[in-house]
């Protein structure tokens, strides 16, 4: 994956709405240890992250790679590790 990446509104918007730190997803986009095609050139990029209270949690951020530089679509945190298929 590209170095640079860029944040749609709607990916601030949530960061912002969720309480992710935009630097959590930063690490993850140089450093990620899933990725899934979800479209023709629209991927989610996973980490298992531990916010710190001992749980793990799933962070996926949606991309859109046809963008030049890539575009963050949105990003979500998850605790439902099987559903998206993520090692616990």
């Amino acid at each position: 994956m590209p170095e640079k990446f860029i944040f749609s509104d709607h990916a601030q918007y949530r960061l912002e709405r969720r309480n992710i730190d935009p630097e959590i997803v930063r690490k993850i986009l140089r450093k990620y240890e899933d990725v899934i095609a979800a479209k023709t050139s629209r991927f989610v990029l996973q980490n298992m992250v531990d916010f710190g209270d001992g749980k793990h949690y799933l962070v996926r951020i949606i991309i859109d790679a046809d963008r030049r530089p890539p575009e963050v679509v949105t990003v979500y945190i998850t605790s439902k590790l099987k559903k998206y298929g993520a090692a616990t």
